[in-house]
């Protein structure tokens, strides 16, 4: 009795144990196979369908040894913090244009100033608005400019001149 115990009990652990969602899907495959087909094709479709099981179930602890190994090994990356000299540096203010350049490359000297009275000067036609304008700020500005443009007509003259210049290629 004791040496046939000893064999049954060596064998149980020798099978392998699906994990619960492989297990509960081969017997219906063995289902559809039995009832789509005899019974001398199904004992073949059977353990084909458990060689692919194994084959599985060996991938998939493959992949999770992997896995463990991998997160094991991992370490979080260390943020380093951007230095000021390669960002900028204290007690500038940013600029997105590099003034100095540009004033380089201006080819016509009136463009220099970009003031309302360099362009249109003192007798233009809203040179009255502007000077009002200047000071307002904030959402009293759009209501304030409506007023001026409707009292356009106690402004200077308009002039026709043309204050165009052509740029060299």
């Amino acid at each position: 009795d004791d040496s046939s115990d000893d064999e049954d009990t060596k064998a149980a652990p020798a099978k392998r144990k699906l994990p619960a969602s492989k297990a509960a899907s081969t017997p219906s495959k063995k289902q559809k196979t039995e009832s789509s087909s005899s019974d001398s094709s199904s004992s073949s479709d059977e353990s084909s369908d458990e060689s692919e099981d194994e084959d599985e179930v060996a991938k998939e602890k493959a992949r999770r040894v992997e896995a463990a190994a991998a997160a094991a090994a991992w370490t979080p990356k260390k943020i380093e913090a951007p230095t000021l000299g390669e960002q900028g540096q204290k007690g500038v203010p940013f600029q997105r244009v590099d003034g100095e350049y540009w004033s380089t490359q201006i080819v016509d000297e009136t463009l220099r100033d970009n003031s309302y009275a360099a362009t249109f000067g003192e007798d233009g036609v809203g040179s009255k608005a502007n000077t009002v304008l200047l000071k307002v700020r904030g959402k009293d500005f759009t209501r304030e400019k409506n007023k001026k443009k409707r009292s356009t007509y106690l402004c200077g003259a308009i002039d026709l001149g043309s204050n165009s210049f052509k740029y060299t290629d």
